[in-house]
């Protein structure tokens, strides 16, 4: 009989052991499915923020950086010039408000007025994107073609950068 009473000792200590080790992995289970639960939610705040606007975001590509300052480009073709407005611009190409549209591939002749520089840059382009924009009824319609520089001599790329530069440190 004594033999018996160790053997349920043994199951019943055996018993406590896997009741508490059960209880301890589902208090773990638990813990981590309330944390999945978290950030199950904090994924679809972001998810609706980004669905309605609030957030944005995007993987830079540029090798540079871009500034958003007033600069007027001068288009030279062979039909005369005319004074384009640039949204943006960077080393590696800029985004210019136009009336003509363009095509992807087109090559255009640009004299772009540094604010830091008397004289213009020289630099021949390349469209890579074109976007219509709303206008209104009366009014022609706009297109913003981005651009990327194909020809920039070292001298006028060197006026860009600092030009980027002074403005970027400027807007910080």
């Amino acid at each position: 009989m004594q033999d018996n009473s160790i053997i349920y000792v043994l199951i019943i200590g055996a018993a406590i052991a896997i009741s508490w080790a059960v209880s301890r992995l589902n208090r773990n289970i638990l813990t981590k499915h309330s944390e999945a639960l978290a950030r199950i939610n904090d994924l679809e705040e972001v998810l609706l923020d980004i669905r309605d606007g609030t957030k944005l975001f995007f993987r830079e590509k540029r090798s540079c950086p871009r500034i958003n300052e007033h600069i007027v480009a001068k288009l030279k073709s062979s039909s005369g010039e005319e004074l384009l407005e640039v949204s943006n611009i960077s080393c590696d190409g800029a985004l210019l408000k136009v009336v003509p549209e363009f095509k992807k591939g087109d090559m255009l002749e640009l004299e772009i007025f540094l604010p830091l520089y008397p004289q213009p840059i020289a630099v021949r382009t390349e469209v890579v994107n074109v976007i219509a924009i709303k206008a209104a009824a009366k009014d022609k319609p706009k297109f913003e073609v981005g651009v990327k520089f194909v020809e920039i001599s070292a001298p006028n790329k060197e006026r860009l950068l600092e030009t980027i530069n002074v403005i970027s440190n400027r807007a910080v």
